[in-house]
Formats: C-alpha cells, sequence, structure tokens
C-alpha cells in the first residue's frame, strides 16, 4: 500500500516496513519496522540522496532482509537501496534508469514496471539483482513501446500477475502483460526449485524474452549461491569472465573463501574483506586490497593487524614495485611517513 498526497507518494507501506520521506529534509528516506515501531539499522536507519525525492515504494514480496525501495528524485531519475543494511552491506543506492514518469511493483513477485519520457515502458524482472551484480541489470530487462499513452500523463494502477493496468490523462484505461514465465521463475527460485528454474529457461530457448529470463536466473542463482546454476546461466547470456571466475570459485575448498570470492564476483568488495578478516585471512584482505590499488587500505589493515612488521613490509614492498612500474614518486603521506620513519630506523 502506498500513501498518496498531491499527486507524489511520501509515503510507502509494505507488510513489515513503513518508509517516509523526511519533512524536514526532502532528500531523506527513513525506514521503520511496523512490527516494533522502531527504526531500521539503527544508527544508520536514512538514506540520503543527494536531490529531493519526490516519490516512493516499498517492495512487497521476499525476506525481510532483502526489502527494496524505489524512489524518484526531482530530475525523475529511479533509484533502488537496500531497506536493511548487515555489518557487510551497507546502504547501496543504485541508479535504475532516468526520465521515468512512474512506476509500481508487482503485488505477487519482486518485478518493478516503469513508463519513462521516451514512452517506453520497461519491466525489470529481477531488480535485487542491482545488489547482487550490478552487469546484469540492464539485460534483466523487457522493454515495450506503448506509443498510445504518448502524452496521456498516464498513471500505473495495479500490477497484478503478470497484468499491468494503466490509467491515462483522458480516464480511460488500458492494460499491458509481462511474459508469464517471469512471475513462474520467480516462483521456483523463491521455492528453492533450482533445477525446475532451470529447466523452465531451458525450453524456453526460443521465447523472445529468454535473455532476460536467464539473466534473472543467474543473478537469483548467484544470490542464493547455487554456483553450478549460476554458471549455466551465465553462460546462456555469453558472460565468459563470470564463468571462469564461477569454475575458479568451484576449485577452492574453504567455505569462507568461497563465500568471499563470490562477494567478489558481486563487486561486493567491503563485504569480501569482511567474510576474510572474520575468518582469520588477514594475510588475503590485505592481498585483496593491494590488487585493487586500494593502497591506504591495504595499509590500514596491516598496521592494525601486523604484530611483527611482515604485513607492513608487504604492503610497502607491493607499492614500491607499483611506483617504479608506473614511474612515478610517492604521493600519499602515510606511505611517505612511514618510509621517513624506516629511514630514521636505519
Amino acid at each position: 500500500m502506498t500513501i498518496r498526497l498531491n499527486h507524489f507518494f511520501y509515503q510507502s507501506l509494505s507488510g513489515d516496513t513503513i518508509a517516509v520521506r523526511d519533512a524536514n529534509d526532502l532528500k531523506v528516506i527513513h525506514f521503520m519496522d511496523t512490527l516494533n515501531g522502531k527504526m531500521t539499522n539503527e544508527g544508520n536507519n536514512a538514506v540520503k540522496h543527494k536531490l529531493d525525492v519526490t516519490c516512493i515504494a516499498l517492495d512487497y514480496c521476499g525476506p525481510i532482509n532483502e526489502s527494496i525501495c524505489a524512489f524518484i528524485d526531482k530530475n525523475a531519475d529511479i533509484y533502488l537501496t537496500l531497506v536493511r543494511s548487515t555489518y557487510t552491506t551497507m546502504f547501496r543506492t543504485i541508479k535504475l534508469a532516468s526520465m521515468v514518469k512512474c512506476f509500481i511493483w508487482n503485488d505477487d513477485a519482486n518485478i518493478l514496471a516503469t513508463i519513462q519520457e521516451n514512452n517506453k515502458l520497461s519491466f525489470w524482472i529481477y531488480p535485487s539483482v542491482a545488489f547482487v551484480d550490478n552487469d546484469l541489470l540492464p539485460i534483466a530487462v523487457i522493454e515495450k513501446e506503448a506509443n498510445e499513452i504518448a502524452n496521456k500523463s498516464p498513471q500505473l494502477i495495479s500490477f497484478l500477475n503478470n497484468r499491468l493496468s494503466i490509467r491515462r490523462s483522458d480516464g480511460s484505461l488500458m492494460s499491458s502483460s509481462i511474459n508469464p514465465f517471469v512471475s513462474l521463475l520467480h516462483t521456483y527460485a523463491s521455492q528453492m526449485h533450482w533445477n525446475e528454474a532451470l529447466k523452465l529457461c531451458q525450453f524456453l530457448k526460443d521465447n523472445y524474452d529468454i535473455r532476460a529470463l536467464w539473466t534473472a536466473l543467474a543473478g537469483m542463482a548467484l544470490h542464493a549461491r547455487q554456483l553450478d546454476i549460476a554458471e549455466m546461466a551465465y553462460a546462456a547470456v555469453n558472460k565468459v569472465d563470470k564463468v571462469l571466475y564461477i569454475q575458479k570459485i568451484h576449485l577452492l575448498k574453504d567455505k569462507e573463501a568461497k563465500n568471499a570470492e563470490i562477494a567478489l564476483i558481486c563487486g561486493n568488495i567491503k563485504e569480501a574483506e569482511n567474510i576474510l578478516i572474520q575468518s582469520g585471512f588477514v594475510l588475503k584482505a590485505i592481498i585483496l586490497n593491494l590488487e585493487l590499488f586500494k593502497w591506504e587500505r591495504a595499509l590500514e589493515l596491516a598496521l592494525k593487524f601486523d604484530k611483527d612488521n611482515k604485513y607492513v613490509e608487504l604492503v610497502q614492498a607491493f607499492r614500491q614495485k607499483h611506483l617504479q612500474r608506473v614511474g612515478k614518486e610517492e604521493t600519499i603521506k602515510k606511505f611517505e611517513q612511514l618510509s621517513n620513519e624506516v629511514s630514521i630506523r636505519c
């Protein structure tokens, strides 16, 4: 349910959460738990956007800790953000599309429909993929031309099953539909019937929307740590780099190392680092930052966990080798200070 005020949606209510735009700061969205009335994510309970927010809506389906809020700002850009954060995944705001007139969540599955200024009707069949593998986001969408709503200031009224109802400014109603197999794919994934989901995509090999369906399955399977299914789905959409990376993950024996690598393939560097540190793989966490050229973070970890200066010396060696390779002088103050301290001791 969404509360509408002055032609804009400033509040949104789902089964377990309420989202409210701040009355004093129009850039801020607050989230509250409907069960106890408390703010979610104590100490980090608001999304602070760069522009004024004009419309917000919570999704209706899925686990409570994976709830998503979609919102539009005054530039008519639509964004997605996680409602709840964990120690590894803080609030992340990801842009979905530009020049959006209106949007609506499906009542039965986490599918988002949008109408853009170019009268393009887009069905984002697995928006959560934005927080799993953002590279898949532009592919996990089914688009349709909707010229019949041109200059009609359309409003999205309802989105039930695979039917979308649209009201034009003259009061007339029209409808559109989405591939019914999208909802079935969501059902299989929510029930952990991964073999059935795979067979569904294989059966629909000649379907016009099959690329979007394979992409959604890749994101769903990766999120659920179903690497075999994810590997086949990535292969179906020609993501060779991800296929090779998953094959590399298969060779790892340590569970936590696998989880860290999966976080990396999803682009969650902070999560991967936290998993490694909490599992006692501090050196791997440092090397991860070095490989990503995050020099200051690598040094910070080395200074924090180093007992006999071996980690610090490793970071310094990597940094010096990098500077020699690119032919530059040291510019990071922390490394300059560390080099001076070494020189004084010598």
